[in-house]
């Protein structure tokens, strides 16, 4: 598997420990070089961008990502989705985050901001695509969570997202809804989370595709 975008390289390093074969590309050398040195030297992580991948086509059997995408620049956006399905064997799973960022603690407005990319479910389907890429139905009913209780006075900071001219907005909102991120050991119990309203998901938002042969 790849992992594309893989940070500290906590995925591979987990994958590995497992047996699996498991390799990851990061934008940032610094991260690779002061998280996870040994996995840099040993060639299991590698810097890299995503729209010019250093593997062959249908290199993985499977390629992840999680939360990268929406902080690609729009204009490197199909050139990234083409990359990836070209060195996926079989399948992609990823997670995009279709809301703007709202980290409390951001200093100024380029950090409040940095998901620069953010389009509607159905533009992103339609890239993959384009790309030789379909939809695998039941990897998603799986993975995706929905709930359709919260309606009316439940929903809270409701904001239109996306481009008008590219794909069209969708509303986000915040709920009340606790979810547990990363490990359980880590505790990182948080008291809400976003739901997009046409549809019901609520975060994360799980994208998963099946290469065509």
């Amino acid at each position: 598997m790849l992992d594309a975008g893989t940070g500290n390289g906590a995925l591979v390093r987990m994958m590995r420990s497992h047996g699996k074969s498991a390799w990851g590309i990061e934008l940032s050398k610094a991260v690779l070089e002061q998280e996870c040195p040994d996995m840099l030297k040993a060639g299991f992580v590698e810097p890299g961008v995503l729209t010019n991948l250093p593997f062959a086509d249908n290199s993985f059997d499977l390629v992840w990502s999680s939360d990268v995408l929406e902080h690609i620049h729009p204009e490197e956006a199909e050139k990234v989705v083409s990359e990836l399905v070209r060195v996926s064997r079989r399948f992609l799973v990823l997670t995009i985050s279709l809301k703007g960022h709202t980290k409390a603690t951001a200093d100024n407005n380029n950090e409040a901001g940095r998901h620069t990319m953010l389009r509607p479910r159905h533009w992103w389907e339609a890239t993959f695509r384009k790309y030789g890429a379909v939809v695998n139905k039941e990897l998603f009913w799986a993975m995706q969570e929905f709930d359709h209780r919260y309606k009316g006075n439940d929903l809270h900071e409701c904001q239109m997202e996306g481009d008008a001219n590219d794909g069209g907005l969708y509303e986000v909102c915040k709920i009340d809804n606790p979810w547990l991120v990363g490990k359980r050991e880590q505790k990182n119990l948080r008291p809400d989370r976003m739901v997009t309203t046409e549809n019901n998901e609520l975060e994360p938002w799980f994208f998963t595709f099946r290469k065509l042969r």
